[in-house]
């Protein structure tokens, strides 16, 4: 596509170091055009580097610089990012024994009362999800130390509740399956990721040996018992089944358009 020169509100075509304006064909030197006798600013736009998946960028959303995991391209300059540190510790899924996510306290926090303290060009750049939340069977034989660091058994993934559009959330179990080249997108696509416990480390945490501290909630539900839900512990490096009212860390996840923010990739 060829470059364009805003002049009196009119784009006009550049070709080739030249600006094709209304039939006649003017220099561009030094910055400038001059068309008419009157020298015009011409400023080109630098191409966007995208990040890929699995990059970890910087972006300043609420004041502060901050990394970001991609997670997944979506469109030609909209990717979805997990934050790499804890917005929030100590808080609860839940204030009692629900896992049910849409309205928790959990999803309240982050939709809400986190997403009110970004800036006005982050708010301009976030781009509302519809998401689900899914739920999953508690079955020792889903883990394997190489291979599946999870006790969540993704062959279970059934829908417990639309939860609708969201600017802030968590990730659900299936966001951790399919970053490790699982199938999701409905209850039909279960086929799960291949991931270690150190692959889990260096999603959440960025580095390669055992963390420690405050554990990621995640949104999705224990079928069967509505007391439990899912969540990432770097303790023991696996997903596993906590109870939704005890607290744990919350670790936002968005999509960005890039285009209408400033990052760096790392």
């Amino acid at each position: 596509m060829a470059n364009k020169t805003l002049i009196n509100g009119t784009n006009y075509e550049v070709k080739g170091g030249k600006c094709l304006v209304n039939g006649t064909v003017y220099n561009i030197l030094k910055g400038r055009t001059l068309i008419d006798g009157a020298g015009y600013d011409i400023v080109f736009p630098v191409p966007l580097v995208m990040p890929v998946k699995g990059d970890l960028i910087t972006m300043n959303l609420d004041g502060t610089d901050r990394q970001y995991r991609v997670l997944k391209i979506i469109g030609d300059t909209t990717i979805e990012v997990l934050g790499m540190w804890d917005v929030r510790t100590s808080i609860k899924f839940n204030l009692t024994a629900n896992n049910a996510y849409r309205e928790s306290y959990l999803d309240t926090y982050l939709n809400t009362t986190y997403y009110k303290t970004l800036s006005a060009n982050a708010k301009a750049a976030i781009v509302a999800k519809s998401i689900n939340q899914y739920q999953y069977v508690y079955d020792g034989s889903a883990y394997k130390h190489s291979t599946h660091a999870s006790y969540a058994d993704y062959s279970t993934k059934s829908q417990k509740e639309s939860i609708g559009d969201r600017y802030v959330y968590v990730l659900d179990v299936e966001d951790v399956e399919m970053y490790f080249g699982g199938t999701g997108g409905s209850t039909d696509n279960k086929v799960p990721g291949n991931f270690s416990g150190t692959d889990l480390i260096q999603m959440f945490w960025g580095n390669e040996s055992t963390a420690s501290g405050y554990i990621p909630l995640l949104r999705s539900g224990s079928t069967g018992d509505i007391r439990y839900i899912w969540r990432v512990d770097p303790n023991v490096s696996y997903i596993s089944r906590g109870g939704s009212n005890v607290g744990g860390a919350a670790r936002p996840a968005f999509q960005i358009d890039l285009s209408k923010i400033d990052f760096t990739i790392n």
